[in-house]
């Protein structure tokens, strides 16, 4: 990208506008913008609606936005909510808030705390969760560490080190349910599949968990364990079904 041959967009109060290429693009009300855009930067204070895909180093949503289509940018951030109808390619996603995708997630670090519902895969070097999330396809992650807040969903789920822990923060559980009033905030993990190499679990429903070690804590109901070296069932509140060495 060329900054120096690009001029800034702007947007204070209430505005409409056509995409393009831009350094900088700044809303501070409501925009809506049509079109395509790619910027060094682009910053939501306030309400934003985009009809195109968007390519930016940095991307910070501070309030509420709408964008139909893909979003590529090294540095994604939402303070708010934002729903995206489209694929999300980054390096790094933070999540303060609520954010809903149709597509794919693709970035190297994946950072929530609140809700996160994704129609099709999210995938990353390090997931971390503090809250609730529902993945439809596969949640696949070098390093995945989720703190249950609220209700947790992936069709399969797959990485290297797998930690899953019961939170005990009201505030996120209540914040969760302010934007997702329709979830049951029961605190579980729910997976047809879990694999990985390290794996510990606590309020977890699986059909199948397979590792080289794996560890199960409190509150799981896990139909079969393969393991590879070792196998620890930790609670008494917790039930599998069937456990075997392969």
């Amino acid at each position: 990208m060329e900054k120096q041959v690009r001029s800034d967009l702007k947007i204070n109060g209430t505005g409409n506008t056509s995409g393009g290429k831009f350094n900088d693009v700044v809303i501070n009300g409501v925009g809506n913008i049509d079109g395509d855009i790619e910027c060094v930067s682009f910053k939501s204070n306030g309400v934003s609606n985009i009809k195109g895909n968007m390519k930016a180093r940095s991307a910070k949503v501070n309030g509420s936005s709408s964008m139909k289509g893909d979003i590529n940018s090294d540095e994604f951030k939402i303070n708010g909510t934002a729903e995206i109808h489209g694929n999300i390619r980054s390096k790094d996603s933070r999540v303060h808030g609520a954010l809903k995708v149709t597509g794919n997630i693709t970035s190297d670090i994946v950072d929530l705390h609140g809700g996160l519902n994704v129609s099709g895969d999210c995938n990353a070097e390090d997931f971390s969760s503090n809250g609730g999330f529902s993945v439809v396809g596969l949640l696949n992650a070098d390093r995945i560490n989720i703190k249950l807040h609220g209700p947790c969903s992936a069709k399969e789920i797959g990485g290297e080190n797998i930690v899953v822990k019961l939170g005990n923060e009201f505030a996120i559980k209540k914040f969760i349910k302010s934007i997702f009033p329709s979830w049951n905030l029961g605190k579980r993990l729910t997976s047809d599949i879990i694999e990985g190499d390290d794996i510990e679990l606590e309020g977890t429903k699986a059909k199948i968990v397979r590792g080289n070690n794996i560890i199960i804590g409190e509150g799981c109901e896990i139909d079969l364990v393969e393991y590879r070296k070792s196998y620890n069932l930790q609670s008494k509140n917790s039930t599998v079904k069937e456990n075997k060495k392969i």
